[in-house]
């Protein structure tokens, strides 16, 4: 979703004129599990679903898309109100924290605690280098709202070389939410599947996608240090730096057919 505004437009010749130009909108979302209030979000109001679907799912709260019995949006109002029977009362104790600890090698460990001894990612899927490059130039291709307005962050998930769905928010955690969120509720079971976004790969990004068991993460741009630590342990392969011409593989690169 976008908004037409004026904008002063100057040029360093001195020449100034007013164009009309789109910028995404920013909104609060809340959502509600039970009628208790979990998470507002500052996000692009658009798959509100998916969205809440997937942060959920990724703290830990539900273990499927198919444990909430209801859910409600009112777009005007901001709210998302969810009712299940299956919330996991540790999770939303513990909602938003984050446990640091030694690893085995003498790294570091990044988990919630209902993570910390059931996560690590098991695939034998292996994927073209030439799929993953394309796959950044499709994600672009298919990024309306960035086209419009130069300003979100977009992620989308592949099945080798075809793009399944692609997402756009001003928050990249909140499009990687919003696609993960799209990939719980529709049941994907295809293999050979990789996960693709425009921004930084970080570790809070790296341990969502590896939550949804899948194998690889790509992106434009670089993976940070504690990213890395956290692939090696769950068995997630990086792709940073995808350019025309070739990436950067920092985990795993057995995964990646060259």
């Amino acid at each position: 979703m976008k908004q037409a505004i004026n904008v002063t437009k100057v040029e360093t010749t001195g020449e100034v004129k007013i164009e009309k130009k789109f910028v995404p909108q920013e909104f609060p979302v809340t959502v509600s599990v039970n009628q208790r209030e979990i998470v507002t979000f500052l996000c692009t109001p658009t798959h509100l679903k998916e969205l809440a679907t997937g942060y959920l799912i990724g703290e830990g709260l539900l273990s499927k898309a198919v444990e909430i019995t209801d859910i409600n949006v009112d777009e005007k109002c901001g709210t998302v109100n969810i009712n299940t029977d299956s919330v996991n009362k540790m999770a939303l104790e513990t909602l938003g924290k984050r446990y640091l600890t030694s690893g085995c090698g003498g790294g570091t460990s990044f988990y919630h605690l209902m993570d910390k001894k059931t996560l690590k990612v098991e695939s034998q899927d292996k994927i073209s280098l030439e799929n993953i490059v394309r796959a950044k130039f499709k994600l672009q291709k298919a990024s309306e709202l960035y086209a419009q307005t130069g300003s979100v962050h977009a992620c989308g998930i592949f099945s080798e070389g075809k793009l399944l769905v692609v997402r756009e928010d001003i928050g990249r955690h909140n499009a990687a939410d919003k696609v993960l969120g799209w990939y719980y509720s529709e049941g994907i079971t295809s293999c050979k599947k990789f996960f693709v976004t425009t921004g930084r790969l970080s570790s809070e990004i790296l341990l969502k996608v590896a939550k949804a068991g899948i194998p690889i993460i790509a992106s434009g741009t670089g993976p940070t240090s504690l990213a890395v630590e956290l692939a090696q342990e769950l068995n997630v392969t990086i792709v940073g730096y995808l350019r025309k011409n070739g990436a950067n593989i920092y985990t795993y690169p057995h995964r990646i057919l060259i």
